[in-house]
């Protein structure tokens, strides 16, 4: 397994998938920048690890950011030339920004060895280059998939944007769920209903919709007799959110009654007090072809979701009652979302919540999707040893 994200969801991602093929007792070994959250927990478990120079994301200057990227690509390089073998299966999670994660792929591929790719993002939410540059970004990302003798996404509208979108062969690609993100603290007995508390949580991003929350709580909270509250939890994802963010944090200064911004990464541990004190999550996401970390984590709380019918959102929402949709991307259907859940109350809410983590542990445990990558990895072998 080899991922160059060191932490957030993407790690939390990552731990739960090597610890669920450890105990299904698959020979894994992780392969990851030696600043990974989850680093302690995975050798406690018995999980083999290859930890490679820190990787640091916070934001920095341009020349900053490509000088550390460069470094750790290249040690990180050479490190995965030292300690692959032929016929390895290489299964990458979260590689660095394309073009430049394109140079692990073609390390695995002189090594021989059998490349998986988790394509939790199957175009970027934003791209890296801007105008014809573009080309290159896309190009190289196609390459990656083309490289990759199986893909794994998480629901079926992403599957069908790698075969539109780059012209995929559909039997490499196998649809594999988001498995659930428990947190310790986070009672499932929502708080009383005096006030709606909603939250908006994980690295900000346009693609994520939070200036539309931002303006209906803002609406709301101008017409409506009961207090609407929204806690902003979570940083910038990367660089090229920044000016959004911007935009973010000028709407809210406009009126910012009702409104908390968190601006900072929330420690694992504090995780459930956080969702303890809200009633639902609001997922107001735009153009979006991925599966929403968030709303795992929130279902699997039994909290409530208010989000868009996009990605893996909506197989959710048409999966179970696990929440309200948000009928159109745009401040009125996020506020007619929002009217929707007060006027439900805290008993309709907490029947969401549950049947959205009966759904989660029932059909999208982290054993299950071990499994299924197991299957996939034999599979794979099977049909090279022909």
């Amino acid at each position: 397994m080899h991922t160059s994200e060191p932490g957030l969801g993407s790690a939390r991602y990552v731990f739960e998938l090597v610890q669920g093929l450890v105990e299904i007792n698959t020979p894994v070994a992780l392969f990851c920048p030696s600043n990974f959250e989850y680093l302690q927990k995975l050798e406690a478990s018995g999980a083999e690890v290859f930890a490679v120079s820190a990787r640091k994301v916070e934001l920095c200057g341009f020349a900053a950011r490509i000088t550390r990227n460069v470094r750790f690509l290249l040690t990180t390089s050479w490190y995965q030339l030292r300690v692959t073998r032929r016929g390895d299966i290489v299964h990458f999670q979260f590689p660095v920004y394309f073009p430049f994660g394109l140079i692990f792929f073609v390390l695995a591929t002189l090594k021989k060895c059998l490349i998986v790719f988790t394509a939790h993002d199957p175009v970027p939410h934003k791209w890296l280059w801007p105008g014809h540059l573009r080309g290159i970004e896309r190009n190289t990302l196609q390459f990656a998939y083309r490289l990759s003798r199986r893909l794994i996404v998480h629901n079926d509208i992403a599957r069908r944007t790698l075969i539109q979108e780059f012209g995929l062969d559909p039997r490499k690609i196998s649809i594999i769920s988001h498995g659930p993100f428990s947190a310790t603290g986070c009672s499932s007995n929502l708080p009383a209903m005096d006030e709606f508390w909603l939250l908006a949580f994980g690295s900000i991003r346009e693609t994520k919709g939070i200036h539309l929350a931002i303006q209906a709580v803002q609406r709301l909270n101008s017409d409506s007799s009961m207090r609407v509250n929204l806690t902003i939890a979570g940083r910038v994802a990367n660089a090229r959110e920044e000016d959004y963010w911007r935009r973010c944090k000028s709407l809210i200064q406009e009126q910012p009654q009702g409104i908390r911004v968190l601006e900072r990464h929330i420690p694992e541990d504090d995780v459930g007090q956080l969702l303890r004190g809200h009633h639902a999550v609001v997922l107001p996401y735009l153009d979006f072809s991925s599966e929403s970390g968030v709303a795992s984590l929130a279902l699997s709380n039994r909290r409530a979701i208010l989000a868009t019918r996009v990605g893996g959102l909506e197989a959710l929402l048409a999966a179970c009652g696990c929440g309200i949709a948000i009928e159109t991307a745009s401040v009125d259907g996020v506020a007619d979302a929002i009217s929707k859940a007060v006027r439900g109350g805290r008993q309709m809410l907490e029947g969401m919540g549950a049947e959205g983590e009966r759904f989660l542990l029932s059909t999208r445990s982290w054993k299950e999707i071990s499994l299924r990558t197991l299957t996939l990895y034999t599979e794979l072998t099977a049909t090279e040893s022909r």
